[in-house]
C-alpha cells in the first residue's frame, strides 16, 4: 500500500493524543470514498463498516496480532481504502490498551507516523510478536491433543502453524499425526500421507 503523503509529521505527545480522541470519536472521513450524505452516493457507497466488523485489539498475550493484522487487510479489500493515512487512523481506532498506549508513544517518536502502512504493519509486529508469545505458542502446540473431533483439532493445529509462521510442512504433519488418538493415527500413518492437508482429510474419514 503506497500512500501520498507530502510532508512530514512530528507530532508532540498532546497532538498525538487529540488526534486519538478526533478518531475515536469516529471524526475521521477516508480521503478515497465519498462521504454517505453526499446526494446520488446513498445507493452506491456500501456500508462495508456494517458488512465487516475489525475486533479491537489490546496487546494482551493472549491476541495474536497476525491475526488482527489479516482481518483487518480484508475489511482493506472489501472497503477499497487504499490512502496510508486512512488506514493507519482506522487501524489506530480499534487499538486498546497495551496497543494503544504503544501508538501514542510511537506517534511522538516517528517522523511521519500516518506516512506508511508497511512501516507502522512492521512497527507493531516487532511490538507484539514478542519471544515470550513464541514460547507460549510453542508450549501450546508440544500439549496439543486431539480431544474432540479430527476437524476441531485440525483447526487449532493450522492456527498455531500460520501464527508461529516458522513451522515446517514436514513438522506440522508429524505433529498432527502425533496428536491423533491412537486408533486414529494408526490409520492414516498405513496411508503414510505426503502432506499435512491430505493427512487431515484421511484422518477424518475415520474420526
Amino acid at each position: 500500500m503506497h500512500g501520498h503523503f507530502h510532508e512530514n509529521v512530528v507530532m508532540t505527545g498532546t497532538q498525538s493524543e487529540s488526534l486519538i480522541s478526533a478518531i475515536r470519536n469516529n471524526n475521521v472521513v477516508p480521503e478515497n470514498r465519498p462521504t454517505e450524505n453526499t446526494p446520488g452516493n446513498s445507493n452506491i457507497v456500501p456500508r462495508i463498516n456494517n458488512a465487516i466488523k475489525i475486533q479491537n485489539f489490546g496487546g494482551s498475550l493472549d491476541e495474536d496480532i497476525d491475526l488482527w493484522l489479516f482481518a483487518f487487510k480484508n475489511w482493506q479489500v472489501a472497503s477499497g481504502i487504499s490512502e496510508n493515512s486512512t488506514l493507519i487512523a482506522i487501524a489506530a481506532n480499534h487499538l486498546t490498551k497495551n496497543a494503544l498506549a504503544w501508538f501514542q508513544s510511537w506517534c511522538t517518536q516517528s517522523e511521519n507516523p500516518y506516512g506508511s502502512w508497511d512501516i507502522f504493519e512492521k512497527s507493531l509486529k516487532d511490538r507484539f510478536n514478542t519471544g515470550q508469545k513464541k514460547r507460549k505458542l510453542r508450549e501450546t502446540l508440544h500439549y496439543l491433543k486431539q480431544k474432540t473431533s479430527v476437524s476441531l483439532n485440525s483447526e487449532e493445529l493450522l492456527n498455531l502453524k500460520t501464527t508461529m509462521g516458522t513451522m515446517t510442512e514436514e513438522e506440522a504433519l508429524d505433529r498432527f499425526i502425533r496428536n491423533l488418538k491412537p486408533h486414529i493415527r494408526v490409520s492414516v500413518l498405513v496411508h503414510d500421507p505426503e502432506n499435512l492437508l491430505l493427512a487431515m482429510k484421511i484422518a477424518e474419514t475415520y474420526d
